[in-house]
């Protein structure tokens, strides 16, 4: 389960969201430095970086919510 902010984030973005989950689940299965982990990061920072606005409340809510 995701928080409230995350799934509403999916249902009005949805092919983001499958990109999002898609390189994440990399970063949690792979070390570091495996390739594919690198890979991962990469696209996920250019995946936020071309989507910041839409990003933004999910990452005030994991700040808020997690003390971040």
């Amino acid at each position: 389960r995701h928080i409230e902010e995350l799934e509403l984030f999916a249902k009005k973005h949805p092919i983001i969201f499958m990109k999002f989950h898609k390189e994440g689940n990399a970063i949690i299965k792979y070390d570091e430095c495996d390739p594919k982990y690198i890979k991962a990061k990469e696209e996920l920072i250019k995946l936020f970086n071309e989507n910041q606005s839409s990003f933004e409340p999910v990452f005030e809510a994991v700040k808020n919510k997690f003390n971040y």
